[in-house]
């Protein structure tokens, strides 16, 4: 990751990595990202993502009981 001293732009590195990662369909490693630019700094768009991927990997869990494997 990019070195940085500033709290507001390593939020948003982590967060970035959030996103990607879901992007990929990796939803633990988009939820481990997500949680560190939480607790970098403390943004309400970070907050809103988190409840968006729970909500979204429940869904999926939910959906993956019909399909046969």
């Amino acid at each position: 990751m990019a070195r940085t001293n500033s709290k507001s732009e390593k939020s948003k590195l982590e967060y970035n990595l959030a996103i990607a990662s879901e992007m990929l369909g990796n939803f633990n490693d988009a939820g481990q990202w997500a949680t560190k630019s939480y607790q970098t700094q403390y943004r309400k768009q970070t907050e809103a993502y988190l409840y968006q991927l729970k909500s979204r990997k429940q869904t999926i869990e939910a959906f993956d009981k019909y399909i046969p494997d």
